[in-house]
């Protein structure tokens, strides 16, 4: 289908069997929405096949979320998300995967905490893992390197940018949504007690017991109202 919405990808990879990557970093809980990693999965998989191409020949996906914080909040060091029958339990292995690594995680004992704390650190000698120190060395220490980290960062600020304003729109919209909503309710909420009010003005003076102002307090309508509530009983009854 033509049109929709597209995606900036923060790494994208494949591997010497096709399977492919999409790696994301995101520091707003926002941005690692359960949504998100299915329209992330569902823009990999629509790239994937070519015209006229099986499907039996799409490559496995994995789209892994580096959170800084634990969106999912059991303290786990990541959380592997995979489809599967409700009915039996069994996988659905249709080879998409999606992957949640906790950027809070904190053991160094573990590879995914040397990780994590290699992403938190400043300086490249602090790091575990030489391969990601010597890639942060060579961008932040030299001139080749800190040009093409400023380029980055202009690109991710701008992006950053487009996304915080769709945010906000989305967040207005449901906002003005829930006002409209709330004062339809008050709307109708006043529309039927008047007319409560004036089903119970009617009885009243059915019963020819109490006066007009007498109804009117008690109804809350005004005297006017309660005036033509009469003379339309009256020109009813003839």
């Amino acid at each position: 289908m033509a049109g929709g919405r597209s995606i900036t990808i923060d790494i994208y990879a494949e591997d010497g069997d096709g399977k492919v990557y999409d790696v994301e970093v995101q520091c707003r809980p926002s941005g690692a929405d359960v949504h998100r990693a299915r329209f992330h999965s569902s823009m990999i998989d629509s790239k994937m096949l070519r015209e006229n191409q099986k499907f039996k020949e799409l490559h496995d996906s994995y789209v892994i979320f580096i959170t800084k914080t634990d969106v999912v909040g059991d303290g786990l060091p990541m959380y592997h998300v995979e489809r599967m029958f409700q009915e039996t339990g069994r996988a659905f292995k249709d080879g998409s995967h999606i992957i949640y690594v906790n950027g809070n995680y904190k053991n160094e004992d573990d590879p995914v905490g040397k990780l994590m704390h290699d992403f938190r650190c400043t300086s490249s000698d602090d790091m575990y893992y030489r391969e990601l120190a010597r890639q942060v060395a060579y961008f932040k220490e030299t001139e080749g390197g800190q040009e093409i980290m400023c380029k980055g960062f202009r690109e991710l600020a701008e992006e950053l940018a487009k996304e915080l304003a769709v945010e906000m729109a989305e967040e207005l919209a449901e906002e003005k949504a829930r006002e409209l909503a709330e004062e339809k309710a008050r709307e109708l909420a006043e529309e039927k007690a008047r007319e409560a009010a004036k089903e119970l003005a009617l009885r009243l003076l059915a019963r020819g017991k109490m006066t007009k102002e007498e109804i009117a307090e008690d109804t809350e309508l005004s005297l006017d109202v309660v005036r033509r509530l009469a003379e339309l009983q009256c020109t009813a009854a003839l």
